[in-house]
C-alpha cells in the first residue's frame, strides 16, 4: 500500500491501537516504520494523532510509550521540529497561553485584546527559528509571524488569525487559525470523509474541485486550521450589497464577475462554482452536516464554493426553542447559487444537476449501503459505535469510512441518505431536472432556504420509506415501486396512477356483509398477552360495531363518497414486496370549508374513515392476520391546520382504529414533514394509541 493511501487510513489505524492486547504490537511497529520512511506524509500526522490520544487517561500509558519509541528512532532533525511544534501548538503551549491572555482582556474591549495578542506574538517571534514546518503541511516552511496582519477573531473562543512569512523567497504568506477551547477532532473526521469522497470521484474522472482545507487537532481542546486565501463567506458577499443583499439573487454572480471580469476567466469561474457546488451539496447532504448558515459557506475569488465549520454532523442539528429544528433543508442550494448557473433553465444548471445527482461513480458503493441488512460492524474508530462501508476503487484496495451508526439507524437523516441513493440510482437526468425545477418553483424563502431539497415542499418528489419501498409522489397519486435486489429499478417519465376506491362491485358484496366479526388473537396481542383484557376489548368492539352498524357499512349507500374523496385525498396503492397493502393520505389537503359548504361535518368524515378502514380489512386484505403500511404525506400542512376540528378528527379517528382494529398496522410513515412538526407531534402523540404510536416513523 502506498503512503498516500496509508495516510487516508492513519486516523483509524491510530484508534485501532486501543484494541491491541499489548503496548508493543505489530500494528504499532508498522505505524512507526511507515512514519520513519516518510516523515513528511506520515510522521507528523502520526505524532499529533498519538499526542492527542495520550490525553486520554485510559490510554495515556500506551500512546505515551509508542510516541516516545517513535521519537527515539526518528531523525534528530525530525525530533527537533516536533518538539518545536509541541511547544507552539499543544495544550499549554505558547500560543494557547497567548489565547488565555487575550481572553483575560475580553471585558476591556477589542483594542485591549488586540494589544495583548500583539505583545504575545512579538515575544514569541524572538524565540522562533529562521524557518520551520507547520503541522498542517510539512511541505511548506514558514518564517516569522507577521504580527501586523494577525488578529483576534470574533467568535466566542477568540481564536487567533495568524499570518506567517513564507520561508520560500517570493512565496505568499501562510495564513492559519489557532483555536484554544474548541475540540476540532470532529472537523478533522468530517474533512477526512470529504477528502475521501473527492479522491473517489477524481479516481473516476470526476473533478469536483472540493479541495477541503486542512485541520490538525493538537490536543482535545486545541487545534490549527488552514485558511483558504482570497475567499470570503457568503455573508460577506451579501453585506457588500447593503442591507438588502441577502434578498438579491444576483449577489453571488455579481461578486464572481467582479473578481473575474474577463469573459474567459468568468466562464472558468462559473464552471468551477458549479462543479464544487455539486460536490459540497452532495457531501454535506449525505453526511448530515448541519448549522449551514451563510457564515459557514464560502466562495473563493476563483469561483470555488466550499463549506467550513463542521460542528454539527451526522444528523445532530441545531434547534430553536420549543423544539423547532433550525435546519430548513439538508440540501443547501439557494436562489443566488442557481442564478450563477443561469437559472433553472440554464445550461450550467443542467450540468450541475447532472453532476450532483447522477454521480454514477458512486452508484455501486451507495447500492451497498442501501442493501445493508446485517447490522453495524465494529471498525477501527475513536467513536464508540461505528459501521464500515467498503468502497471499491483504484486507490489501492478498500477505503474504510467510519461514521456513527446513528447516521444509519437512529437519526432523521436516514431517510435523506436513502433519498440520495434513490436520486443517484433510479432517476434519469431529465427526470432529476424536472424534479429540481418543481422544487425550485415551490420554494418561497430566500435566505438559505432551498431551491433543491429532496424532502418537503414539492409538487413532485422522491422519497424512500423503510428498507424496501420507493414512493414516486405526484400531486395526488403515489406509485409503489419494489426495489430489485439484483438490478437497478427504473421509473417511467410519468408515474402510472394506481386505481383508488371507486365503490364496491356486486361480486364483492357477499364477502363484505354479514354478521359480527369472529374473535381474533389480535385482541389478546393488542393487550400484550392478557387474555382477559383481550376478550373484554373484543366485546367492546362488538358493541361499537353494533352501535355504528359497521357490519353493513360497505353495503349501505355512501352518497358522500365522491365528495369526500375530492376534498380529502386518500387512496390504496399497491403492495410492498412482502404483500402488505399501502394506504396513502394527505391530511394537509383536507378542505374543511369546502366540505362544510357541501353540508358535511367531522362526523361524516369519521363515518367515511370507518368505511375506508372496513373496506381495507374485508376487501383489500381479508386476512385476520393481515397488516398494512400507512403513508401520511403532510406536504402543505400548516401549524394552524393541526388545531380545532382537524385535531379533533385525528384524535377520534386514531381512537377507534387503535381500539377496534388491534395489531393491524405494520408501520405508519409520516413524510415531507415541516420544520415545526416535532413540536406539534408532542401534542398529538399522547392522543394516539400507545401500540400504534410505537409504529410511527417520521
Amino acid at each position: 500500500m502506498g503512503d498516500t493511501t496509508f495516510s487516508y487510513f492513519l486516523p483509524q489505524l491510530v484508534q485501532a491501537i486501543k484494541f491491541e492486547n499489548h503496548h508493543v504490537s505489530p500494528l504499532a511497529m508498522l505505524l512507526i516504520e511507515r512514519a520513519i520512511k516518510n516523515p513528511n506524509q506520515i510522521g507528523f500526522d502520526l505524532f499529533w494523532s498519538m499526542k492527542v490520544e495520550a490525553h486520554n487517561d485510559q490510554y495515556r500509558e500506551r500512546y505515551g510509550t509508542i510516541l516516545n519509541a517513535y521519537l527515539d528512532v526518528c531523525s534528530s532533525k525530525m525530533r527537533a521540529i516536533l518538539k518545536l511544534q509541541d511547544k507552539l501548538f499543544s495544550e499549554g503551549g505558547m500560543l494557547e497561553r497567548i489565547c488565555q491572555s487575550v481572553k483575560a482582556k475580553k471585558k476591556d474591549g477589542a483594542a485591549e485584546m488586540k494589544r495583548a495578542m500583539q505583545q504575545g506574538l512579538e515575544a514569541l517571534n524572538e524565540l522562533l527559528p529562521g524557518s520551520f514546518q507547520l503541522p498542517l503541511d510539512p511541505r511548506i516552511e514558514v518564517g516569522k509571524i507577521i504580527v501586523s496582519k494577525c488578529r483576534v477573531m470574533d467568535s466566542a473562543k477568540k481564536p487567533l488569525w495568524l499570518v506567517f512569512e513564507n520561508a520560500e523567497e517570493g512565496g505568499d504568506p501562510v495564513t492559519v487559525m489557532f483555536k484554544a477551547g474548541d475540540d476540532v477532532r470532529q472537523d478533522c473526521l468530517t474533512l477526512q470523509l470529504i477528502r475521501l469522497m473527492d479522491e473517489m470521484w477524481r479516481d473516476e474522472g470526476l473533478d469536483l474541485a472540493m479541495e477541503p482545507y486542512k485541520c490538525v487537532a493538537t490536543s482535545p481542546m486545541t487545534g490549527i486550521l488552514q485558511m483558504v486565501p482570497n475567499s470570503v463567506t457568503t455573508a460577506e458577499v451579501h453585506r457588500r450589497d447593503g442591507m438588502m443583499g441577502t434578498f438579491k439573487d444576483p449577489s453571488f454572480s455579481d461578486w464572481i464577475r467582479a473578481n473575474n471580469p474577463d469573459p474567459r476567466s468568468h466562464k472558468a469561474a462559473v464552471d468551477l462554482f458549479g462543479r464544487s457546488c455539486a460536490g459540497y451539496c452532495v457531501a454535506t447532504c449525505v453526511l448530515g452536516i448541519g448549522d449551514r448558515h451563510n457564515d459557514n459557506i464560502m466562495i473563493a475569488s476563483s469561483g470555488r464554493y466550499f463549506h467550513i465549520d463542521f460542528g454539527h454532523f451526522l444528523g445532530h442539528l441545531k434547534y430553536y426553542k420549543l423544539g423547532i429544528r433550525r435546519e430548513r433543508t439538508p440540501f443547501v442550494f439557494t436562489n443566488e447559487m442557481a442564478y450563477v448557473l443561469g437559472g433553472v433553465e440554464g445550461k450550467d444548471f443542467a450540468k450541475f444537476v447532472d453532476t450532483a445527482f447522477s454521480f454514477r461513480c458512486v452508484r455501486a458503493p451507495l447500492m451497498q449501503i442501501s442493501r445493508r441488512d446485517s447490522g453495524p460492524q465494529p471498525v477501527m474508530s475513536s467513536l464508540p459505535s461505528t459501521f464500515t462501508v467498503a468502497f471499491p476503487g483504484t486507490l489501492g484496495g478498500l477505503f474504510l469510512i467510519s461514521c456513527l451508526v446513528s447516521f444509519y439507524c437512529a437519526t432523521p437523516f436516514v431517510g435523506l441518505m436513502k433519498i440520495t441513493i434513490v436520486l443517484g440510482l433510479i432517476l434519469s437526468v431529465s427526470q432529476i431536472t424536472q424534479f429540481v425545477v418543481c422544487l425550485s418553483e415551490s420554494q418561497s424563502h430566500k435566505r438559505l432556504s432551498p431551491v433543491l431539497s429532496p424532502i418537503g415542499g414539492s409538487r413532485k418528489a422522491v422519497a424512500a420509506v423503510g428498507n424496501e419501498l420507493l414512493f414516486h409522489l405526484t400531486v395526488d397519486r403515489i406509485e409503489v415501486i419494489e426495489a430489485d435486489q439484483d438490478k437497478e429499478p427504473a421509473l417511467s417519465e410519468t408515474a402510472s396512477p394506481v386505481s383508488d376506491i371507486d365503490g364496491i362491485t356486486e361480486s364483492e358484496t357477499n364477502a363484505i356483509s354479514g354478521g359480527p366479526i369472529a374473535f381474533s388473537p389480535r385482541f389478546i396481542a393488542g393487550e400484550k398477552g392478557d387474555e382477559e383484557k383481550g376478550r373484554a376489548r373484543y366485546l367492546a368492539t362488538l358493541e361499537w360495531r353494533k352501535e355504528n352498524n359497521i357490519d353493513n357499512i360497505l353495503v349501505t349507500p355512501h352518497p358522500n363518497f365522491e365528495t369526500i374523496k375530492k376534498y380529502y385525498p386518500q387512496y390504496f396503492h399497491g403492495r410492498t414486496r412482502d404483500g402488505l397493502p399501502v394506504y396513502y393520505e394527505r391530511p394537509g389537503k383536507i378542505d374543511l370549508p369546502a366540505l362544510k359548504r357541501e353540508g358535511l361535518s367531522i362526523d361524516d368524515l369519521l363515518r367515511h374513515y370507518m368505511y375506508i378502514t372496513e373496506y381495507l380489512w374485508r376487501v383489500v386484505e381479508p386476512n385476520d392476520s393481515g397488516r398494512s403500511i400507512t403513508v401520511l404525506d403532510v406536504t402543505g400542512i400548516g401549524m394552524y391546520d393541526l388545531g380545532g376540528e382537524v385535531l379533533d378528527f385525528i384524535k377520534r379517528a386514531s381512537a377507534f382504529t387503535g381500539a377496534h382494529y388491534p395489531e393491524r398496522s405494520a408501520h405508519i410513515f409520516i413524510i415531507n414533514i415541516p420544520g415545526w412538526f416535532n413540536m406539534i407531534w408532542r401534542m398529538v402523540k399522547p392522543m394516539i394509541d400507545p401500540v400504534t404510536r410505537e409504529k410511527v416513523r417520521h
